[in-house]
């Protein structure tokens, strides 16, 4: 991928897709650098782009969030210690259980 030169700039890089909802990954090139934006977008009949649900890093710091979504994907797994309600349960791991008591 080229780099990021125009300021105002945003390039998608990749995306998750749910039903009618989606995560978009992309760099923005703002008056404060360029950024990795993690957003939730919506595409139903009433509103379709971006929500507030979302997430912009400095680039410097995706190795360490990249190791701490490691972690967190070992715990839910049941491969690292740390009690985590969900581990243990047949099925899909990151099915967080329904706690009604």
């Amino acid at each position: 991928m080229g780099s990021l030169s125009s300021y105002g700039k945003t390039t998608e890089v990749s995306r998750i897709t749910e039903d009618k909802r989606y995560i978009v990954f992309s760099l923005v090139d703002s008056d404060k650098g360029i950024h990795v934006d993690i957003r939730e977008y919506l595409n139903t009949p009433k509103y379709e782009g971006p929500t507030k649900k979302g997430i912009r890093i400095k680039p410097e710091l995706m190795e360490k969030i990249v190791d701490c979504l490691n972690e967190v994907d070992a715990v839910l797994r049941g491969e690292e210690s740390g009690d985590w309600p969900g581990s243990g349960t047949s099925g899909d791991p990151y099915q967080v259980p329904n706690d009604s008591h």
